[in-house]
């Protein structure tokens, strides 16, 4: 009887504790309080657009690139994705640079293999995939093509 009687005293103890700690752990919530709650629809007509952008640190025309992806991310609203690919032969740190410049080394094993896959310093950097479609015969294409890949996607 005093098992039961300890076992019960214990039972309800514990219960007591996970009660007063949910009570305690609760958060008090401010206003303004959100009045609508948002469905999650996706626009299954507008499909989001990646683009693998091939990049590396020495790249000098780089910077144009990026500009390109930029404004389309403008122009296109919450539509493109874009990714940075660091890897090839202008990707290769350098640490012993006098400036500290280029000593970063930005290059990941998956950018590597996508680099070897792709080819992307055969077209030339910065290059991109535009969701990885062909456009014009090619599926790594220079900056310049990528809005007109976009707009024929």
């Amino acid at each position: 009887m005093l098992n039961f009687f300890s076992f019960r005293l214990s039972t309800i103890l514990l219960s007591f504790f996970f009660v007063l700690i949910t009570i305690i752990g609760c958060d008090i919530i401010n206003e303004p309080y959100q009045k609508e709650i948002n469905q999650g629809i996706i626009d299954t007509t507008r499909p989001k657009i990646l683009i693998e952008y091939f990049t590396a640190h020495k790249c000098n025309n780089c910077p144009a690139g990026a500009n390109q992806y930029k404004s389309l991310q403008a122009y296109y609203p919450e539509k493109i994705i874009v990714i940075a690919i660091h890897g090839g032969s202008l990707a290769i740190p350098e640490p012993d640079n006098a400036d500290g410049s280029y000593s970063y080394d930005f290059r990941s094993s998956i950018g590597n293999n996508l680099f070897a896959v792709f080819s992307p310093e055969a077209v030339g950097l910065p290059c991109g995939m535009i969701s990885r479609n062909i456009y014009n015969t090619k599926k790594v294409m220079e900056y310049p093509y990528w809005s007109d890949a976009i707009t024929d996607y």
